[in-house]
């Protein structure tokens, strides 16, 4: 039965031209003929039709038609390519060089002596070198990703490359249909050309030279698409040095008395085993590309092609305008450079015998670590997915994938890299991949498998660890296979990935600096041996510092001799570059960092050194600070969050504060008042002689003191007792005011006339425990808060300039939480040093210039200044003690 279309849940934004599936998982797409590549990522469940889209960095050159390759590091090789307008006299000569973890487009060396790449034809070749062939003449040449670098290979028997498609057969060589010279056909065989036999039906569309795609099937055979209507059918030699042999396949059908045949247009493998191919009309004219796209499916057992009964939307262009790409759900994105895109989900399941199958994989990994995976078919039985000349885009390299068991719905792919082969069907053969699971992949338990041409191996249940655990099953990477134990894990991420980190940072830290540079990092010795290995070691210069620190890897590379020789070098950057940084230090820079929440990571050349890269939100990113000091991050988190809440803490305190001021100083001006009152009472009702000694004057200027006395009783009940939920010292006259009038005894007291004789003792015994609790929180309560408030400023203050200085440590932490325990005990000193005032409104002392400070403003600044507070009193007992000591002896 034939498969099902459907539309992305989120279209993309831009004309979707070639598409290369990454080994992350992910979907690199460019916007057709321009200089904008996006990334299609899949959603939680792992579902590319319910993915999103998002912008890359872009490349240098907009090209429409060009070679194209994922190498086997990742990397993503694009050469050559015709401008938006398809003229051949505008074929570039340039090549590029993608990295996804760095998000980096850079510039590659061309091939000696072309000066034209253009739609050039290119294939992998099982050694992860990548073929081109010239579209000028019949030249070849080998790219070498490792050293960057081309070298010539075996010229082609016909005139040129041009319109070939290039097939990687299972014993490493290529295969292709001349297009100049049809029918015959070349296979490239150990660095040569030489030919494959003839096709016997002609494949090519002589008056323009174009052909269809060409798939390796499932049995070993190449089924190659004509631009004539014709297919053929290939199959390989027993010995490598043979032809091979060609039969012919099924025949597209005409429609409205048009032949349909694929001038140039994309094919792809399903996991089924049947290949899913287009037609459109063709008249033998050249420069003719007609629509609309016409979807069949060859099957193999049947040699039959069938035309699917429903077409996808966007399905009314030239079949030259599509592009297929085949994903690790085993669906096919098909694009034509317009923003319309369809999913291709096809019927049936992937023969058993077709699955990659693991045979050594640790049962514990770490996050972050790499990890290394040998198994059979890795790669797939083909590359899978084939246009031609215009655009390659094989997906024959392994992804690894993890399906969570605590939550089956969620999966997560880990970027794979260092593929052992490139090659295509390697049967039995055991290969190997390496991976990095993905720093948001919770730890847990996980069914891993991994996934070539869209058909996944069996599971393996796996257990996924945070990166200091499971340090038994990592691997290096680099010329080490066997495991590294715990011991020898922890100490190359203790020597190499934390302290490189550092180093890192602090380079970034300095070179932000106005007052200095890393022109100034000087004193490291250079001392690797050069002619004269007895001469003594030199000061390296700045810069070549900095690039020696960009060339050390994690895991690190080389010898035990020397690995030590980078781990003393990277502990030398460290120590001339805290030097260079200070006051502040890389664990200072670093805690700073998470404390101020910009520990985010690079996306460009730090990326590139870890050799990992994941799509989380941008919080989650990894990040110099953390990755130098992992053990300090919720440490960070915790002070950020307990700094945050000081600000509305401050308010609500300074607040609260002026409240308890100026209630104790409304009581007080009060009590002062009934105190007043009742004195001049008392002298108007006394005979002259029976005065007291004090000046009465003050009381000639009050009218009827009893009458104004009961008013102020009054005030004073009103403060005690409604408005006690609102004042501090009406709330504690309440409290208190039971116990105060217990045994208490009346006194003689003036009252207004028309009153009892007797004082009212409730009101006495108010006075008197309003006075006590004023005397009390104006002498230690006011300059408690006060000093508090004083305490929390000189925080807030003090971290604000650490943070600027990027010199804030984790042991301010606990500084931080015992700088209001001094703030207290300040105030509380303050207090016991000036209790004679009443009033914490009274003056206690005169500054330089006639400032007067109160109880309260003095315990401010000494909550302000609490360290600088101790240690005046640390001097002043010193003194004391030391002037007792010297008179007692005297």
């Amino acid at each position: 039965m034939p498969g099902v279309w459907t539309a992305p849940a989120n279209p993309p934004t831009f004309n979707v031209g070639t598409m290369l599936l990454l080994t992350d998982g992910s979907v690199l797409a460019q916007d057709s003929g321009t200089i904008n590549w996006w990334k299609l990522t899949p959603d939680p469940a792992g579902q590319y039709v319910h993915g999103r889209w998002s912008p890359v960095r872009s490349a240098r050159n907009a090209v429409l038609y060009f070679a194209s390759a994922v190498l086997r590091d990742g990397t993503v090789f694009v050469a050559g390519g015709e401008v938006a307008n398809g003229h051949e006299d505008a074929d570039l000569c340039a090549a590029e060089l993608y990295d996804p973890v760095a998000d980096q487009w850079s510039d590659l060396p061309t091939p000696d002596g072309w000066t034209r790449i253009g739609d050039a034809p290119c294939c992998v070749l099982p050694d992860g070198k990548v073929l081109l062939g010239s579209i000028a003449d019949n030249r070849c040449a080998i790219f070498d990703p490792v050293s960057r670098t081309w070298s010539p290979a075996g010229p082609k028997q016909n005139a040129s490359s041009n319109e070939e498609t290039w097939t990687l057969l299972p014993d490493g060589s290529v295969v292709t249909a001349d297009c100049f010279g049809h029918p015959a056909s070349e296979r490239f065989v150990d660095g040569s050309w030489i030919s494959a036999g003839t096709t016997g039906i002609d494949l090519v569309e002589d008056a323009s030279h174009e052909i269809g795609p060409a798939i390796l099937l499932p049995d070993g055979r190449v089924f190659a698409i004509g631009a004539t209507g014709a297919t053929a059918l290939f199959t390989p030699p027993t010995q490598r040095n043979q032809p091979g042999t060609w039969t012919r396949g099924p025949d597209f059908p005409q429609q409205n008395g048009q032949q349909l045949a694929a001038k140039d247009a994309p094919a792809c493998l399903l996991p089924n085993g049947r290949v899913l191919c287009v037609a459109g009309p063709v008249d033998g004219t050249a420069n003719t590309y007609a629509g609309p796209t016409i979807f069949f499916e060859f099957d193999l057992t049947a040699n039959a092609l069938t035309r699917l009964p429903s077409q996808p939307a966007n399905a009314g262009g030239a079949p030259y305008e599509g592009r297929m790409l085949l994903l690790p759900t085993g669906e096919v994105v098909f694009a034509n450079g317009t923003t319309l895109v369809q999913f291709y989900r096809p019927d049936g399941v992937a023969d058993q015998a077709w699955q990659p199958k693991i045979t050594a994989c640790p049962a514990q990994i770490a996050i972050g670590a790499t990890v290394r995976l040998e198994g059979t078919q890795l790669n797939g039985l083909s590359q899978a997915c084939s246009y031609g000349d215009d655009a390659s885009m094989a997906t024959n390299y392994p992804l690894v994938r993890l399906r969570s068991v605590a939550s089956p719905g969620t999966v997560f792919y880990c970027r794979s890299f260092n593929h052992s082969t490139m090659a295509v069907a390697t049967g039995a053969s055991v290969v190997s991949t390496s991976f990095i699971v993905p720093k948001e992949t919770p730890a847990g338990a996980y069914m891993l498998s991994v996934v070539a041409n869209g058909i996944g191996s069996a599971e393996r249940a796996v257990t996924v660890a945070a990166a200091t655990h499971a340090l038994s099953s990592v691997r290096s990477n680099v010329g080490n296979d066997r495991p590294l134990n715990p011991r020898e894990f922890a100490l190359q991420h203790e020597l190499f990935w934390r302290d490189l980190n550092e180093v890192h940072l602090l380079m970034d830290y300095v070179s932000g600096r106005t007052d200095k540079s890393l022109t100034d990092l000087k004193g490291v010795a250079d001392r690797r041996k050069g002619d004269d290995p007895t001469a003594a070691a030199k000061d390296m210069p700045s810069d070549q510092i900095v690039e020696e620190v960009c060339m050390i890897r994690f895991p690190p590379e080389g010898s035990i001799e020397s690995k030590a020789q980078q781990a003393a070098f990277l502990l030398t950057v460290k120590d001339r570059l805290n030097a260079l940084a200070d006051p502040a230090r890389g664990v200072t820079v670093a805690y700073t960092a998470m404390f101020s929440g910009i520990a985010l990571a690079s996306r460009s050349r730090w990326a590139t050194l870890k050799g990992i890269w994941v799509e989380p939100t941008r919080s989650e990113l990894p990040s110099f600070a953390k990755e130098s000091y992992p053990n300090l991050v919720e440490h960070a988190r915790a002070f950020q969050t307990l700094f945050t809440c000081l600000a509305p803490l401050i308010l609500i305190w300074a607040i609260l504060t002026a409240f308890t001021y100026w209630d104790v100083a409304l009581t007080g001006s009060v009590l002062q008042r009934i105190d007043t009152l009742v004195k001049c009472s008392s002298i108007q009702a006394k005979p002259a002689t029976a005065q007291p000694s004090s000046d009465p004057s003050a009381c000639t200027q009050i009218a009827d003191p009893d009458a104004q006395l009961v008013i102020a009783r009054q005030d004073l009940k009103a403060l005690a007792d409604d408005h006690m939920k609102v004042h501090p010292v009406g709330w504690l006259v309440a409290v208190f005011q039971p116990l105060a009038t217990t045994g208490q005894s009346p006194h003689p007291t003036a009252v207004p006339a028309g009153t009892a004789a007797t004082a009212d003792d409730l009101t006495l015994a108010r006075e008197q425990l309003t006075a006590t609790i004023v005397s009390v929180m104006s002498s230690y309560v006011v300059p408690i808060m006060f000093a508090l408030l004083g305490t929390f400023a000189a925080m807030v203050r003090w971290i604000s300039s650490k943070v600027t200085a990027s010199t804030l440590s984790p042991r301010d932490y606990k500084l931080f939480l015992t700088s209001p325990l001094l703030g207290l005990v300040a105030g509380l000193a303050v207090g016991l040093l000036w209790s004679g005032s009443s009033s914490s409104s009274s003056s206690v002392g005169t500054l330089a210039g006639g400032i007067t400070l109160t109880a309260a403003g003095l315990a401010f600044l000494a909550g302000y200044g609490a360290e600088a507070f101790f240690t005046m009193l640390d001097a002043l007992l010193t003194r004391v003690f030391a002037l007792t000591t010297n008179g007692g002896g005297k």
